[in-house]
């Protein structure tokens, strides 16, 4: 302001580039956020900017999000949209869901962003980290990817796999009323939903949508589930629920010395079940 005022006759001086330098002062959290919003509101509405890059979109969203205490509140949302210029809280949304997370996801993500011998201009090769996966699964693509073991393709490919597994889970779940997988393993036992079998479904979920529950907002329900898959569930309920009632039946108490013992007393036919069933199943000790 000062050289405008001496030089009223130089025009070109109508715009003034200015560097501002500061020490972060941790305590001072409102100087720190006028000073950061002062920066951004510059970089988007002034001749004399420096274009956002990727990175610096990356970095400015999560301080951000670790002000705020780890949470994308409305507000917050509404502030980091106007700073970094875009139409809509919306269009940023995948932006969002990037940075957000622990602090080992933010790592393995800037690693992956310094290492990659890819050109990264945009979220776009990271919106299949978006969905249905746990922090844990993002976090091991990510660092896969950062060690050089995949590359984002991969990345990709297999982040896809993880949610068809997570559906069939939620599809086995839902198909025999239960209320978790781990629920259903515990019923059912580990052979009749292991890796493998589950693998097998892989190619029919892949052309099934699944579509949310109309009586509770944000459930899945188990519309177009292949059939194939919905006849096999079927089989290791009704295989369950014979055994089950046949254990039931063959149980025989008895006692000895006033205590209570039980025996079962079976054919050699319905041995024979047990023990297949109890392969499939692991339904307990033989």
């Amino acid at each position: 302001m000062e050289v405008r005022r001496s030089c009223p006759e130089k025009h070109f001086m109508d715009k003034v580039l200015v560097q501002i330098w500061w020490f972060e002062n941790l305590t001072d959290s409102k100087t720190v956020e006028t000073i950061e919003y002062l920066a951004a509101h510059h970089n988007v509405d002034q001749e004399f900017r420096k274009d956002w890059s990727f990175v610096d979109k990356l970095n400015f969203l999560r301080r951000k999000y670790v002000r705020a205490n780890c949470e994308w509140k409305k507000e917050t949302k509404a502030e980091a949209c106007r700073a970094l210029g875009y139409a809509s809280e919306h269009t940023l949304n995948s932006l969002l869901q990037l940075v957000a997370g622990s602090k080992e996801k933010w790592n393995a993500l800037i690693k992956v962003l310094q290492t990659s011998k890819e050109k990264i201009g945009s979220e776009a090769k990271f919106r299949c980290l978006q969905g249905n996966l746990t922090e844990e699964q993002v976090i091991f693509l990510l660092s896969e990817v950062a060690e050089g073991r995949l590359t984002l393709e991969k990345m990709a490919s297999q982040a896809n796999d993880l949610k068809i597994d997570a559906k069939i889970k939620i599809c086995a779940a839902q198909l025999l009323n239960c209320k978790t997988f781990e629920q259903v393993q515990q019923t059912y036992g580990p052979a009749a939903f292991n890796d493998g079998k589950r693998k097998t479904f892989f190619p029919g979920f892949a052309k099934q949508p699944m579509r949310k529950s109309r009586k509770k907002q944000g459930s899945e329900i188990l519309l177009d589930v292949p059939e194939n898959f919905r006849h096999y569930v079927e089989l290791v309920r009704r295989s369950s629920a014979n055994l089950n009632d046949l254990l039931s039946e063959s149980i025989k108490p008895y006692h000895v010395n006033d205590s209570n013992h039980y025996v079962f007393q079976l054919d050699v036919a319905n041995l024979h079940n047990i023990v297949v069933e109890h392969a499939k199943f692991n339904i307990g000790k033989r």
